[in-house]
């Protein structure tokens, strides 16, 4: 789990935070200080004694059947915001909300072991930065290819500058625009284009994830890797022309 204090601390992060921050912990201690002097609330919840933060203990449980929580999934697909979704479904929006988070957490986590499986198999060699104008600018993530899918790599693994094999394309900023994530500001450069033979172009994604993105008005910056990542989702669906029944089977298995 990853606690980033804001999006420089996630552009600078080894490999994609695996979840997002959590207040539910084992045990009494604060996830936020780490004391161990807490006070149990009347909604079940507890209260740090001496950061007064609040959080809750144990696993959360969904409170959802599989039948609902199918039909959720199906309205996540159909790209149905999680409130209107919530409506049609029969469900609190909270609840609704939730799911579309563990969705796309259950997203990036896939991605994340695409992107270790390719550093793996595909040994790249060229700089994420090549290409890239360095005064005042600094690259946000790579879009590459494996087994015709588009996978997006992090700036960084293992505390050095990711690498990349053609064709790939890489997503650049300056500093405030990343700091502020400004996506539309967001540049793009080409890496091999001409030696790109695969179904995926990596080149295409961008264009296409900030389009996209639009739909959301701004609400998905909080958790915006997250919605990056639906988006790479989103993206490779588009190509390899899966039944929705079986996209269904696969996200609700994962959650």
């Amino acid at each position: 789990m990853n606690h980033l204090s804001g999006p420089m601390d996630f552009w600078k992060t080894d490999l994609w935070p695996t979840s997002k921050p959590t207040e539910r912990v084992q045990g009494n201690k604060c996830p936020s200080c780490g004391a161990t002097k807490t006070y149990k609330l009347g909604d079940g919840r507890k209260k740090c004694g001496i950061c007064a933060k609040k959080f809750s203990q144990g696993p959360r449980k969904r409170r959802i059947s599989k039948i609902l929580l199918r039909q959720v999934v199906q309205q996540f697909i159909a790209m149905v915001p999680a409130k209107q979704a919530a409506g049609v479904v029969g469900i609190n929006h909270k609840t609704a909300l939730k799911v579309y988070t563990d969705i796309r957490l259950a997203l990036l986590r896939e991605n994340q072991q695409l992107a270790l499986q390719y550093m793996k198999e595909c040994n790249p060699a060229t700089d994420i930065s090549t290409g890239i104008p360095e005064e005042k600018t600094l690259p946000l993530f790579a879009v590459v290819t494996l087994h015709r899918k588009i996978v997006l790599l992090p700036t960084l693994y293992k505390g050095l500058r990711v690498k990349v094999n053609f064709p790939a394309s890489v997503i650049y900023a300056d500093r405030i625009t990343a700091m502020t994530l400004d996506y539309e500001k967001f540049e793009q450069k080409t890496l091999g284009s001409h030696a790109a033979s695969c179904s995926a172009k990596p080149w295409f994604f961008w264009p296409y994830a900030k389009e996209q993105l639009k739909m959301y008005h701004g609400g998905m910056k909080v958790n915006f890797w997250l919605f990056l990542h639906e988006m790479a989702f989103r993206f490779n669906i588009s190509l390899s022309g899966d039944q929705e029944e079986d996209l269904i089977d696969n996200l609700v298995a994962c959650l």
